[in-house]
């Protein structure tokens, strides 16, 4: 019997979400203020890790400094959900000696790199969201955007296109 896994709350304007880099480096910080800004501008509270200007090599810090960041997000109670700010790589990483604490349950939201911790999150049977991540958030469509919001507030997820049923 296949269990079904655990989904998070659903997040609604004024939660407190996190934005950390779990990977690569941040470039420039042009495309992260308007993914921030997307978010802001939909009501929630966006705050930032401690390490995401970091940098070692690639990476945005070393593993430490990016496992402190997913600690940090993970365990403050008042954070509801957390926003990988891009994808590269290194995430698997920050998953030595790592274990998911089961009585936080909050989403997780990226793509990428970011894959390893969605994946380690369903082995504990919790679900995430592969979604944009906030450096490539505001080159997606409005459509897209829209959907994204929708699902994390409501759980509602809309067919992308076709119709169900039809073949062809």
């Amino acid at each position: 019997m296949i269990k079904p896994y655990q989904l998070p709350p659903w997040l609604k304007p004024g939660d407190l979400v996190i934005a950390i880099a779990p990977s690569g480096s941040l470039k420039t910080t042009d495309a992260l203020e308007k993914g921030i800004a997307i978010w802001r501008d939909r009501g929630y509270r966006v705050e930032m890790g401690q390490n995401y200007q970091s940098s070692c090599g690639y990476l945005a810090g070393n593993d430490l400094q990016r496992r402190e960041d997913l600690a940090a997000a993970w365990y403050n109670p008042e954070c509801k959900a957390i926003l990988a700010i891009r994808g590269g790589y290194g995430g698997a990483r920050l998953l030595e000696d790592w274990s998911w604490d089961l009585k936080y349950k909050k989403w997780v939201i990226g793509f990428s790199d970011v894959t390893s911790l969605l994946w380690s999150l369903a082995t504990v049977e919790i679900s995430g969201l592969h979604a944009p991540v906030l450096t490539t958030l505001a080159s997606e469509p409005e459509w897209a955007i829209a959907r994204m919001f929708n699902y994390l507030e409501t759980g509602k997820l809309e067919s992308v296109g076709g119709k169900p049923g039809v073949r062809g």
